[in-house]
């Protein structure tokens, strides 16, 4: 009776546990800093992340595929790619980084162009509109794989939010050089098409 009592309470523990899970709202966070003024940020979800205390070396987290997804495959500009390239699932349905791949390969054009057509796009585009402006920041996140892109270029990917995490963008944006070029030196031709310019024809 005692052992049918305790069972009837694990069970019921579970259903609490279970239930308190399922109804909890997302309280993660991603802030860029070191942001340009003019420059616009969006966020991805690539693969959501559960909580998974028996997985090593990746502080108890796995990275599953998003609800919709059976396979790793985006199509990039009338293009089929399949980002397996960089990614592997194993039977368990856990996703990591392909063999061989290293994070430099998310630098690369393929990459960013996969990442975005294959990712979940999460929230509004912010636009800095000040250098390092605090409210690039997306919150009521879901812990998950992220990828973040600028007007620049890409950002970088993030890991699980466990539940919040800053990351500094990286990009650089191109400076103008302005010269400014005396009478002296323009040629003949180029004074030709100087006094050109403005005429009535």
């Amino acid at each position: 009776m005692k052992k049918l009592i305790s069972l009837v309470l694990a069970l019921a523990m579970i259903l609490m546990v279970g239930a308190a899970f399922a109804t909890t709202t997302p309280t993660g966070s991603i802030t860029v800093e070191k942001n340009f003024k003019d420059q616009a940020y969006e966020l991805y979800k690539l693969f959501d992340a559960v909580a998974d205390p028996e997985r090593e070396g990746e502080t108890g987290i796995s990275y599953k595929l998003m609800n919709g997804k059976t396979d790793f495959k985006a199509t990039v500009n009338g293009s089929e790619v399949d980002g397996s390239q960089w990614f592997k699932v194993d039977t368990a349905g856990n996703v990591s980084l392909a063999d061989g791949v290293s994070s430099i390969a998310f630098d690369s054009d393929p990459f960013k162009g996969w990442a975005k057509a294959y990712g979940t796009k999460v929230g509004d585009t912010l636009t800095a509109t000040a250098d390092n402006d605090a409210n690039i920041k997306w919150e009521g996140l879901a812990d998950g794989y992220y990828f973040i892109t600028t007007t620049t270029g890409s950002l970088v990917t993030v890991d699980s939010i466990r539940p919040n995490v800053t990351v500094n963008d990286k990009n650089t944006v191109p400076t103008v050089d302005k010269k400014i070029t005396v009478a002296s030196d323009i040629t003949d031709e180029g004074k030709k098409a100087l006094a050109q310019i403005g005429t009535d024809v």
